[in-house]
């Protein structure tokens, strides 16, 4: 019996503990946005340090909003290094299929980038961000269009 409720005291506080670790979240939200104020206009933002990453998809209006497992549920306090992986044209079979019986394929469109390449790992971006506990942060993130 004094082992039964050993366990259930045990499962009590770990509830506890993961309820109050939840609790400590920050919402972090801005825009993703070329030198030229021009938003981003699709792909992912991604928050991480060497405990844990957060990710956020990147709306058409530049906008992101960062989550542990759900996008906008926010990230605990912490210093992050950030990741943008933005592709403009998502790559794939052009839209005139051509005569796939013959041996005129179809003409595949490469994927490109709306960003620099460095900003695809959060170790060569150079983007970082402290973020504390207490109220909502709004941090909006440059970045440098691709290189020709």
């Amino acid at each position: 019996m004094k082992f039964h409720l050993f366990i259930i005291l045990q499962l009590f506080w770990l509830v506890i503990l993961l309820s109050a670790g939840c609790s400590d979240r920050v919402h972090v939200s801005g825009k993703v946005l070329l030198q030229s104020g021009e938003p981003i206009t699709q792909g992912l933002v991604v928050f991480e340090n060497e405990k844990l990453s957060g990710i956020s998809d990147i709306k058409t209006d530049g906008s992101y909003s960062i989550g542990l497992i759900k996008p906008g549920e926010g990230i605990p306090p912490g210093t992050y290094n950030i990741a943008i992986q933005a592709t403009g044209t998502m790559g794939g079979v052009k839209s005139d299929m051509g005569d796939i019986s013959s041996n005129n394929p179809p003409e595949v469109i490469p994927e490109t980038s709306q960003v620099d390449m460095k900003y695809t790992l959060s170790r060569t971006s150079g983007l970082s961000i402290i973020i504390e506990a207490g109220k909502s942060i709004t941090h909006d993130i440059i970045v440098d269009p691709p290189k020709p």
